[in-house]
């Protein structure tokens, strides 16, 4: 089970945040209409971790109501029924999330990687880890061309050093998220064509966690865009050499990142 963190209860008197995030084990059906009627209409977005308790109706309800929906293969639904939850999602101006660890083998991983294809070219957005790399890099390339066909988001955390086949995830438009901790600052060649592979808007997001090699990083990202994310706050002299993106979309950021990487 993914256990991510999610707030255990609401305020409809003094809501602060733009989102409230839940997961279906900590709130009971009633409360989950409750909440989503009153948020859609504070226009403030309801985000729900399926881990398999409601039925797909309860999420079908959810969604008309402009709830977010993240899944995963542990919450048991079939790729058809996220595909339906996705329809619906859309109608209301919404998504449906489907973040994938990549742990499966053999067959198991056979049955799943069609069911990834049939999501993503049906709109459903895909969150995928890059750790296990149980997946070859052109079926993950496939998977990315997939979701562009489909509007969906495809978004990849590459656990490792920056690898010339991630040039084509770049030029299928896909997020791929990056450690800094694998930077070899001797090479940075490498991670200036990857900012070079994508032909319209640089979706690359780095999760910054020293400080050597800061200046390389504002140059490439002032130069080419994409995301700079902080472990920890910036450093003062950081600051002064970088002028941050507008805000990385919702939809390309996972809840927990460090459970993808």
């Amino acid at each position: 089970m993914n256990h991510f963190p999610a707030q255990a209860s609401f305020d409809q008197k003094t809501p602060s945040r733009k989102r409230i995030i839940l997961r279906d084990d900590q709130i009971s059906w009633t409360e989950a209409m409750d909440l989503a009627r009153w948020l859609s209409g504070q226009k403030k977005a309801f985000v729900l971790i399926d881990t398999g308790l409601f039925s797909l109706a309860e999420l079908e309800w959810l969604a008309t109501r402009k709830t977010i929906i993240v899944s995963y293969p542990e919450a048991g639904r079939s790729w058809s029924e996220i595909l339906l939850l996705g329809k619906v999602a859309r109608r209301a101006g919404r998504t449906v999330i489907f973040g994938y660890k990549g742990s499966e083998t053999g067959e198991k991983l056979a049955e799943i990687y069609p069911g990834l294809r049939h999501m993503g070219r049906g709109g459903i957005d895909i969150h995928l880890s890059g750790r296990a790399r149980k997946i070859e890099p052109e079926a993950l390339s496939q998977l990315a061309a997939d979701c562009r066909e489909g509007q969906a988001y495809f978004v990849y955390y590459h656990y490792g050093p920056v690898e010339a086949w991630l040039h084509q995830l770049g030029r299928e438009e896909a997020w791929i998220h990056l450690l800094d901790h694998f930077f070899n600052w001797s090479e940075m060649n490498d991670l200036e064509e990857l900012f070079k592979s994508y032909s319209r808007k640089v979706k690359l997001v780095i999760h910054t966690e020293k400080e050597n090699g800061t200046p390389e990083l504002v140059e490439m990202v002032s130069k080419w865009g994409g995301y700079l994310v902080f472990s920890r706050p910036p450093w003062p002299s950081f600051k002064k050499g970088y002028q941050a993106d507008p805000a990385l979309p919702f939809r390309a950021y996972h809840l927990e990142p460090r459970a993808l990487f």
